[in-house]
Parts: C-alpha cells; sequence; structure tokens
C-alpha cells in the first residue's frame, strides 16, 4: 500500500494543485473582503506541488539527478518514503502557515524565502553542475522564484512586518535552507563511507 502512495504522491499532488487553483479563484472572485495576503499564501501551496509534479512526474527524474548529478554518487541518496515525508510534509506546513496567515506572518513569509532559496539553487548550481536542464529548473525559474520574490517583497512593501518579525522570517528561511544543503552532504558523506 505505500509503496503506491510513494509512487503516486506527485501525481495526486498536480492534480490537487489544479483543484486548489480553481477553489482559489472562486474564492478571489467571490470575496469581497478578500485579505490578498491570506490568498496569496494559500497560492503557495499549488505552486510548490507544480513544482513538484515537474521534479518527480513530468518531466520528473529528480530522484535519480540528484544522487548522480549533484552528490556523484551511484547508489540511492534517499528512500522513496524520505521523499514522500519530506514533500508532501511541505505541503502541511505550507497549510499551517497560510492558516496562520497575517496573524503569525513571519511563518509563511520565511517559508517563502526558504521556497527562493530553493528555486535560486535549480535555477543556479544544479543547472551549472549538470551543465543544462535538471527535473524542477522551469518551475523554478519562471513559477516559483518570482512567485516567492513577488510575495515577499510586497509583503515588506505593505509593512506588514516588523523588523523582528522580517529578521526571524529571514533567519529561519536561511536556517532551513542550511538544513536542506547540509543533509545532501551529510548524505553524500555517509554514503561515500559505506562504499
Amino acid at each position: 500500500m505505500m509503496e503506491t502512495v510513494y509512487r503516486i504522491w506527485p501525481k495526486v499532488g498536480g492534480i490537487a494543485a489544479i483543484v486548489i487553483l480553481l477553489g482559489l479563484l472562486v474564492w478571489f472572485i467571490l470575496d469581497p473582503l478578500l485579505n490578498v495576503f491570506s490568498w496569496l499564501f494559500w497560492l503557495h501551496l499549488p505552486v510548490l506541488m507544480i513544482h513538484q509534479f515537474e521534479e518527480y512526474v513530468f518531466p520528473g527524474g529528480f530522484k535519480e539527478f540528484f544522487g548522480s548529478k549533484m552528490l556523484n554518487i551511484d547508489s540511492e541518496f534517499a528512500s522513496d518514503r524520505t521523499i514522500f515525508i519530506g514533500n508532501v510534509g511541505m505541503w502541511f506546513v505550507i497549510a499551517a502557515a497560510a492558516l496562520v496567515g497575517t496573524s503569525a506572518i513571519w511563518f509563511p513569509v520565511m517559508l517563502l524565502i526558504f521556497n527562493a532559496g530553493n528555486s535560486l539553487g535549480h535555477s543556479l548550481p544544479f543547472a551549472i553542475k549538470a551543465r543544462g536542464y535538471n527535473p524542477g529548473f522551469f518551475s523554478s525559474l519562471f513559477l516559483m522564484l518570482p512567485f516567492t520574490v513577488y510575495v515577499v517583497l510586497s509583503v515588506i512593501k505593505a509593512n506588514l512586518m516588523t523588523t523582528v518579525e522580517l529578521i526571524a522570517a529571514i533567519a529561519g528561511g536561511l536556517i532551513l535552507l542550511v538544513c536542506l544543503v547540509s543533509g545532501g552532504a551529510t548524505i553524500k558523506h555517509r554514503i561515500s563511507k559505506t562504499n
């Protein structure tokens, strides 16, 4: 059963992205009291799902790409279970951030900063090391990066955050990025020791 879940989650995410986008469109049209920032924080979820769809479904291959091109290893760098937990777990974290919205605005902004950094990784070092396309490249460069930068700059321009909240969001986003990068380095080190 779980093998099926591990195989289909990015396809489910791609379908869910379309459903969520339609729901967000209806909300945008029908709610005269719409808080645009709350709406944008919810929009982050289908944007991420579209990015994951490119990584793992169409054209897919991110797991193999990351292991062979980024970590220079032949063996599997992460289990399907780990990839599922990390990616689907992020759906719930982004949904929680959208729920708290502007009442704890540093939280959704922190996740936007993290995903902007992740998108830069796909757009620059991944593409340079691969000498071309990597799974997630197009959605990072043309969707996730512009979206995250736009929302963060709009929040700052609207003066919705105190200086402390902005520092917390930037620090939190950078810490998450460091954890992501150091996690890859740790995996590479462990696998190279066992081979």
